[in-house]
Formats: structure tokens, sequence, C-alpha cells
């Protein structure tokens, strides 16, 4: 699986650059204490890498277990076909889905069943 599959450009732009500075600012921190100067204020600097980090992995985790609710949500609606409600919920997590980027074929095949269940007629 691909570490960038799933996140736009601007969310794995974000993962790079936050895992650099996150490098950056440790080698600042440890020349800082080597050369006997106060390090305690670039403490907390380390909160904006952080952030920068776990936002794209937030994301990516969103994507990954959508993918997988997608497929459960899609098995009930054909199991259930008259039920609108759930219909209602899958054309949402297809919504959310589909505009996101992603070269996985197996989630390109979730979503287009996904999709022909909901094109399917109403019995």
């Amino acid at each position: 699986m691909d570490l960038f599959d799933g996140l736009f450009l601007y969310e794995a732009v974000l993962l790079v650059l936050g895992a650099l500075f996150f490098i950056w600012l440790t080698l600042l921190v440890e020349v800082r204490s080597v050369c006997g100067k106060p390090c305690r204020p670039l403490l907390v600097f380390f909160a904006v890498p952080i952030s920068m980090i776990a936002f794209p992995n937030w994301q990516k985790i969103e994507f990954q277990t959508g993918s997988v609710a997608l497929e459960q949500t899609t098995a009930r609606l054909l199991a259930d076909p008259a039920n609108r409600e759930l219909r209602a919920d899958l054309a949402k997590q297809v919504k959310f889905l589909s505009r996101r980027p992603t070269s996985d074929p197996a989630v390109k095949a979730h979503i287009a069943a996904a999709e022909s269940a909901l094109a399917a007629k109403l019995p």
C-alpha cells in the first residue's frame, strides 16, 4: 500500500514537511544543548511538526476506515435494497470516498460496487 494513497497533494506535502521540520528541530535542540545554550524554549515548537504529521495520518485513517465501512454498507444494502436510510448513508460514503485520490484498485472496486448498488432500482 502506498504511503500517500488517499491523501490530497497538500496533505502529502504537509506530511513530508512536518517530518523534515521535526528532524530539523531535533538537530537544532541537539546542537544547542551541546553548545551549552538553553534549548527549553525550542521544545514548544515541537507541537507544530507533530500536528503537521498527525493531520495527514488522521485523514489516511479516515480514508481506510471509510473504505471498510463502504464495503460493509454496500453488502447491507444489497441484502435490503428497499432501505432508504441505508441508501442515503451509502450515497454519503460514496461521495466522501470518491473525491479522495486513490490508486488502490480494491478501493476503486468498492466504490464501483457501491455506485452499482445505488443505481439498482428499488423493488
